[in-house]
């Protein structure tokens, strides 16, 4: 369930000078601490110093790459989305890399790697887009690099590099768009500069710098002019050996904001005041030898929140932000030996923020998920094959179809994260994972909502699993092209049956007599197929019957014939439209007489019968009538009805065959 605290006030305190600083008092309510699950470790190369988080290898999930000093090479961790990790089987070879930072350097859609090393140098290893990095391009520095920054200095659209080194400069070098950049500027920014961040500080739309000097104690700004120049603008006091920093707006008022982990054992927070300046720091008690610094948002209330990695104590701390530029105090997570770089990252993408931790002394990395996450690994339907397949990430558009032999199912859901509970329902009604769950005839609607172990982060999954409908026999299988033939349908699934076809026209009546029992009457056969084999289908609980061998019925070919036309002959008339009217009936069907109505001058003729049949109504008449000659006569013969003198088929008269009907 989720963890509740009730804060009175900050124990944290500011170190040195005799100086205590006391928090303000927090109001008394309660708020979740976000919560992680104890860290998952993965292997990495001799002394991990320094990770990032991007996606390298372009599948949408998250992946880390790791800067090992120890062993001169950068390793990548490939992310399955689920918070799980694997392993290249290479890693590239880079001279003793202290730090690692990534971005899209030569403009391809496909995520780049830069490092510090001890050399005096940054390099650049251009990714492939599948993980792997080509070899490094070295670039000079000022004396003993440690982080780099990325971000476009001079607003031509290029990602240029801003290093802090501990000789107390910052060398900027701009990009040319292409992986490469050109030489380098140097700006003294402070003693023993450690991080260095970019951000909008001053509100000029230009981007600034932020650099950490462990042995000033401070953090100096550099105005951006939005040329690649930078002005050293202010110091700004922070704690005893300011290590990592990160940027974020901690506040909620438009403005970037700054955090800076201290050896000291607080994290420092420097809140923007809107004129390019900070306020005086804030400083909140993190662990022994706090190293490096994350932002984002740990239990998924919309507000920034910080964890440290503390390099002393093995331990991260997470403290949760109020969204007034407060934090609460911290909670201690147990991570490797020694950690002393920390990223946040969403990599089991539940939307709430991950952690992770490089331990420099136990060559690893420790993953700690939050407790937010209510995906499933999997989802099996043992009786039917689930439609697509399965995707954590996919909750809905899942289908399976099963015979109608099968009156039930099985469902059975497997968390990603073994402390979420998962509840399964069907058709409203609450059902047991893995029980049988009884399945109506139709569409039956599963769904399997996951709540993560936090007790608020939830997530749902729907199937629609279908039984059939099936139709096994037709009895009698032929009759008339008329319609009016009763017959019987049998097959299994009719219980609550609501539509009968035959072919795609609905049969006149149908009566359900049992579940595996149907009367109906055949309608006349659709148009164009007066005689022929169709189908006979059965709707129920909104899914129609397979077609079948067993449910075919066959139209004969017998039609209705003309019984009477009415007036059986006609005079002149002085009307340019006469009308016929004729009688239809069918002795063999019983159907009942009906009327069809013959206009000359449009020529159309009501009815619903096709030209196939073997018996027309003809209506013929003079080339000009309706234009020089309003005046005509018919008379019937035989099953026609024909203007009168005239030849069929003769050049001086027109003949129409209007339709088919007997």
């Amino acid at each position: 369930m989720k963890s509740k605290r009730t804060p009175t006030r900050s124990t944290a305190w500011r170190a040195g000078a005799g100086l205590l600083l006391l928090l303000p008092l927090f109001p008394l309510h309660t708020y979740a601490d976000g919560g992680f699950h104890s860290g998952v470790t993965y292997s990495t190369g001799y002394y991990p110093a320094s990770a990032a988080s991007g996606d390298f290898n372009g599948d949408g999930h998250e992946d880390i790459t790791v800067a090992n000093l120890g062993d001169h090479s950068v390793s990548v961790l490939l992310g399955d989305g689920t918070g799980r990790f694997t392993t290249l089987d290479h890693d590239t070879p880079v001279q003793s890399p202290r730090a690692i930072s990534v971005g899209d350097l030569n403009e391809d859609g496909k995520l780049d790697v830069v490092t510090t090393n001890v050399q005096n140098t940054v390099s650049v290893l251009l990714g492939d887009g599948e993980g792997g990095l080509a070899l490094p391009d070295d670039y000079s520095t000022a004396g003993s690099p440690r982080y780099t920054a990325i971000g476009d200095f001079n607003g031509d659209g290029h990602q240029d590099l801003a290093v802090a080194s501990e000789s107390g400069h910052i060398s900027v070098m701009l990009g040319q768009g292409n992986g490469q950049f050109g030489g380098r500027t140097d700006y003294h920014a402070g003693a023993v500069g450690r991080s260095v961040v970019a951000g909008n500080f001053t509100g000029d739309a230009n981007l600034d710098l932020a650099v950490t000097n462990s042995y000033s104690n401070d953090v100096t700004i550099l105005t951006g002019t939005g040329t690649g120049a930078f002005v050293l603008s202010d110091f700004y006091f922070a704690d005893i050996h300011p290590m990592i920093m990160t940027t974020a707006d901690f506040n909620r008022d438009g403005l970037a904001d700054l955090a800076a982990a201290s050896l000291n054992g607080t994290v420092s927070v420097l809140l923007a005041n809107g004129s390019g300046g900070f306020g005086f720091r804030t400083h909140y008690a993190a662990g022994a030898g706090a190293y490096s610094v994350a932002a984002g948002d740990f239990n998924g209330d919309g507000l920034t929140d910080l964890a440290a990695a503390n390099s002393t104590s093995n331990t991260i701390s997470v403290l949760i932000g109020d969204g007034t530029g407060r934090f609460h105090p911290k909670v201690d997570y147990a991570a490797g030996s020694v950690p002393e770089t920390l990223i946040a990252g969403d990599f089991n993408e539940d939307g709430k923020t991950d952690l992770a931790a490089g331990n420099v002394r136990s060559d690893s990395l420790s993953i700690l998920l939050s407790r937010s996450d209510a995906k499933l690994s999997s989802l099996s339907v043992p009786q039917g094959t689930l439609t697509p397949s399965f995707s954590p990430k996919t909750m809905s558009g899942y289908t399976v179809n099963v015979e109608n032999s099968v009156d039930s199912i099985t469902v059975t859901p497997t968390t990603a994260d073994p402390t979420a509970a998962a509840v399964v329902s069907a058709n409203g009604t609450p059902a047991v994972p893995g029980a049988a769950i009884p399945l109506r005839v139709g569409t039956n609607t599963i769904e399997v909502e996951v709540t993560a172990a936090d007790g608020t982060t939830t997530r749902k999954y729907t199937i629609m699993v279908i039984r059939a409908v099936e139709v096994d026999r037709v009895t009698p299988s032929i009759g008339p092209s008329a319609g009016g033939q009763e017959v019987e349908i049998t097959g299994k699934g009719f219980a609550k049956a609501s539509g009968v076809k035959f072919g795609t026209v609905a049969a006149r009546t149908f009566v359900v007599n049992s579940d595996s029992s149907i009367t109906a009457t055949a309608p006349a056969a659709e148009q164009g197929s007066v005689t022929g084999a169709v189908y006979v289908t059965v709707t129920a609980g909104g899914t129609d019957s397979a077609p079948g061998k067993g449910s075919i019925y066959t139209y004969d070919g017998t039609l209705p014939t003309i019984s009477e036309v009415s007036p059986a002959d006609g005079s002149t008339v002085e009307t340019s439209s006469p009308v016929i009217t004729a009688s239809l009936h069918d002795a063999d069907s019983g159907i009942d007489p009906a009327s069809i109505t013959v206009r000359l001058e449009d020529t159309t003729l009501e009815h619903n019968y096709s030209r196939q049949c073997r018996r027309f109504v003809e209506l013929l008449f003079p080339r000009g009538y309706g234009t020089n000659d309003r005046r005509a006569g018919y008379s019937v013969t035989g099953h026609s009805v024909r203007h009168p003198g005239q030849r069929r088929g003769g050049n001086d008269c027109t003949t129409r065959y209007l339709s088919c009907i007997g």
